[in-house]
């Protein structure tokens, strides 16, 4: 290329830059505004403009070839060459991070082809999908929007990939030639990504419409709600939270939104009529009540003042067959129950105090009868313990004693425990009478007859201790009686013991005597 021609073209280089100093009029103004254009394009606060560097350069070089002052010349080229160093210096720079951030993408794009050929595999460790559970309308498609959508979850990570790629290849300085190269690299991944979810979305999106056309159809006809205000107002939510959970396309989306949205309406309306009618019978359930809570308080009244058990059965009844004319809410019936009961608890309350009363008067005479019996131990401990004792006065003491004792219901254990007693009293009265008989000792033939009778007396009475013996020893051996049971059984037979070894020896006397007399 001849001087002439370069001259030329770098005349046509510069000529956009040179339009921006027109309105200088020297080259001494001219070069320093072109110097400081070169260093602000190369300022450290933004990337370097080296487009806009270079071509203020060639336009600097042609002011350079017009006649200038030395001096001037000389600081000014000192600059340009400063400026053109730091240039060389920022190019090589920029160029290690554009080779760094290409290997970058380049590894980026690598891996991503990787994760492609293992798509199976990935597809089985991406996450559940979130799916309501009690969402009924997408139970039947549970299986098919769980496998598709688990897909799509990983095609649409895959996708952003691809699209956060082509974003850093486009903001990444480097030659066209890579540029183009990653374009296409990115092209043939996104062909196995894009197409395959663009035909799931659409098959998703087709049931997810034709499931909430379904669930809106069903329960929603003619402007009304069929079905339980709160399970419907569920199962909107639940839709509404499963598409934002599935990857709808945008037709879907606000097509199914619009349709539950409508459905929501529709229910709130029919909720604000529903409650206003629950208003008005609330209204009709408190009048209804207060006519049913004033017989029940003329009922009550009736009660308290006093009326039979059956005259309160038939108020109840009136009362009830009255309930059941009128309209109530469960929780009045329920209240209006418990309240009828009411009405016999003044019979309740009287009855109650005449079950107390008789219970009382039992108890007391229960105490009266331990008393009784109580006594009947202490006077038997006082006639057997006196030092003095006439026969008729124990005679009639043990005829009043009998006659006590049937009147009287005992335990075994109180029977047991007046035998201790009784016992001894009986010895004293064969005594009394032995000493009665040792009286009429003058009239031989009289005495002799009167200790006949005695000895009779005295053998049955051992006969009477001994069997009592053999009974309490075969009581005590086969029963298990408690504590004090088992020791007062014990006393007895010690006791029993005792007394048969005395009236063996009084009877011995006796049948001596007796000999002795007959002789």
């Amino acid at each position: 290329m001849t001087e002439e021609k370069q001259i030329i073209e770098e005349k046509k280089e510069a000529a956009a830059i040179e339009k921006e100093f027109e309105n200088l009029a020297t080259i001494e103004e001219k070069l320093p505004a072109v110097l400081a254009l070169m260093k602000d394009a190369l300022s450290e606060n933004k990337t370097p403009d080296f487009k806009k560097f270079w071509e203020a350069r060639q336009y600097c070089l042609i002011l350079f070839k017009n006649p200038l002052p030395s001096p001037v010349r000389t600081a000014f080229w000192q600059e340009y060459i400063d400026l053109s160093a730091e240039a060389k210096r920022l190019k090589d720079l920029l160029d290690e991070q554009t080779s760094f951030a290409i290997e970058q993408i380049d590894l980026a794009i690598k891996t991503l082809e990787e994760d492609l050929k293992k798509k199976d595999m990935l597809i089985d460790r991406m996450p559940a999908v979130s799916y309501p559970p009690k969402c009924k309308t997408l139970l039947r498609n549970k299986a098919f929007y769980i496998e598709v959508q688990g897909e799509l979850n990983l095609l649409n990570v895959w996708a952003s990939r691809i699209n956060s790629l082509r974003k850093e290849v486009l903001k990444t300085p480097m030659r066209l030639k890579y540029r183009n190269s990653f374009f296409k690299w990115l092209s043939l991944l996104g062909d196995q990504i894009f197409p395959r979810r663009k035909e799931l979305i659409k098959k998703v999106s087709e049931s997810f419409q034709r499931d909430v056309e379904y669930f809106a159809d069903r329960n929603f006809s003619e402007q009304k709600a069929g079905g339980p205000f709160f399970a419907l107002r569920e199962e909107i939510k639940n839709l509404q939270g499963m598409a934002k959970v599935l990857t709808l396309n945008t037709t879907c989306f606000s097509q199914t939104r619009q349709k539950l949205s409508g459905c929501w309406d529709i229910l709130k309306e029919q909720e604000k009529e529903f409650k206003a009618e629950q208003q008005q019978q609330k209204s009709l359930y408190k009048e209804n009540r207060a006519l049913i809570d004033a017989k029940i308080d003329a009922a009550i009244q009736k009660s308290k003042e006093g009326i039979s058990q059956e005259e309160a059965d038939k108020e109840i009844g009136e009362i009830t067959q009255y309930m059941q004319t009128l309209p109530l809410s469960p929780l009045d019936i329920k209240e209006i129950k418990r309240a009828l009961y009411q009405i016999k608890e003044p019979i309740f309350a009287k009855e109650k105090e005449a079950k107390e009363a008789k219970i009382k008067e039992m108890e007391k005479g229960i105490v009266r009868h331990n008393q009784e019996k109580e006594k009947i131990v202490e006077d038997l401990k006082n006639l057997i313990g006196a030092k003095k004792h006439t026969l008729t006065d124990v005679d009639l003491f043990w005829q009043d004693l009998q006659k006590k004792m049937q009147t009287l219901n005992l335990s075994l254990f109180e029977k047991q425990r007046l035998k201790k007693y009784i016992g001894p009293l009986k010895d004293l009265i064969l005594q009394l009478q032995e000493k009665e008989v040792l009286k009429q000792k003058k009239e031989e033939a009289k005495f002799l007859a009167s200790l006949q009778s005695l000895l009779q007396k005295q053998k049955e009475h051992y006969q009477e201790i001994k069997q009592q013996l053999e009974e309490y020893r075969v009581a005590i051996g086969a029963s298990g009686f408690d504590f004090e049971m088992a020791l007062i059984y014990r006393e007895l037979i010690d006791q029993d013991r005792k007394r048969l070894q005395n009236f063996d020896t009084k009877i011995e006397q006796l049948e001596d005597q007796i000999a002795k007399l007959d002789r």
